[in-house]
Order: structure tokens, then C-alpha cells, then sequence
């Protein structure tokens, strides 16, 4: 995996160890977080995007969100998500586009 990762020109996930590790090997970064906290587990490299909306129920640290509505997840928009893939893969001279 972490082979893979450094291959990687961008890498998105959640705030866990593969996100740790793409930070690791120096791949760009768009890290995610819901129940926890950028400033508590931050992605170690200065290649990163990160969204977090800072909810007043967040960081609740919990696996399953314990008021069953996960906003802090879902509100995230996928297209704010693939704006910064795009940004990011143009910062190292990849031509992409979210128009198809």
C-alpha cells in the first residue's frame, strides 16, 4: 500500500494511517475529517488540502456518530473535495478538469 501511495500523485482519505502514510511519502494529501481533529492528528507535510466544518457536536471521536445524522461528514462537498484533486494535480503539471 504505501508503495502504491508513493506512486500516487494525490492521495484523498480520512484521517487514518494511510493518510498518515501517503503524508509519509510525500504525496499530496486531501484529508477528511469528521470526528476528529486536523490539529490533533494532522497529515505531517505542507502537500495538503484538508476539510473539516468544525461542528458543534465535533471532534466527538466517536466511530458512529451519536446524534444518527454524520453532518460532519456529509456536509463536505464532493465538489469542493475534487476542486482541490485538481488543484492539487495542476500544482505538480497534471491537466485536469471536472468537466469530464
Amino acid at each position: 500500500a504505501i508503495d502504491l501511495l508513493g506512486a500516487a500523485l494525490v492521495a484523498v482519505g480520512n484521517d487514518s494511517g494511510l493518510m498518515h502514510a501517503a503524508a509519509a511519502v510525500d504525496t499530496h494529501i486531501v484529508a477528511i475529517y469528521g470526528s476528529t481533529l486536523p490539529s490533533f492528528a494532522p497529515p505531517l507535510t505542507d502537500a495538503k488540502d484538508v476539510f473539516f466544518l468544525g461542528m458543534g457536536c465535533s471532534p466527538c471521536f466517536q466511530r458512529y456518530c451519536p446524534l444518527g445524522h454524520l453532518r460532519c461528514l456529509r456536509d463536505i462537498s464532493v465538489g469542493s473535495v475534487c476542486s482541490a484533486v485538481v488543484t492539487a494535480l495542476g500544482s505538480v503539471g497534471y491537466k485536469a478538469s471536472l468537466d469530464g
